[in-house]
């Protein structure tokens, strides 16, 4: 446990929108699997599945966000300490480094909490996609 939190902490305030988006996920997920279990529409149950799978790729792309925007502001620090002499370029790449680390925190978060929807999607996708068309009773 300790390490999930030092991984939430070293990725920072786009940590916050992952867990946000997962905790969306999570619950999307069941939803979706109740309704496609319950109602038995095949178009209902493609689009529902689809939507947890689109929202589970959404929760990855916001790790990857979130670590794009790590090395950016790495970067940036970087970028405001060129001008200071007291600062070798051993230790730039050091600080380089453990920024860099620290940024690929949210990778890791971001994946995590994609895991469920789109696996969840994936499947509930595969039985809609084999659910039976149902025909509409003619008057």
């Amino acid at each position: 446990m300790a390490s999930v939190w030092a991984s939430f902490r070293d990725c920072g305030s786009v940590a916050y929108l992952i867990l946000f988006l997962s905790t969306i996920g999570v619950v999307a997920s069941v939803g979706a699997a109740v309704l496609v279990f319950t109602l038995k529409n095949r178009r209902f149950a493609i689009a529902v599945s689809a939507g947890v799978l689109v929202l589970g790729i959404i929760v990855a792309g916001a790790g990857a966000f979130g670590e794009a925007s790590g090395r950016a502001r790495t970067n940036e620090a970087l970028g405001f300490m060129s001008g200071s002499s007291s600062i070798d370029p051993a230790m730039r790449e050091q600080i380089r480094a453990e920024g860099y680390k620290e940024s690929e925190q949210c990778v890791s978060l971001g994946l995590g909490g994609s895991a469920l929807p789109s696996i969840v999607g994936l499947v509930l996708l595969t039985v809609a996609l084999f659910m039976k068309k149902q025909e509409v009773a003619e008057k």
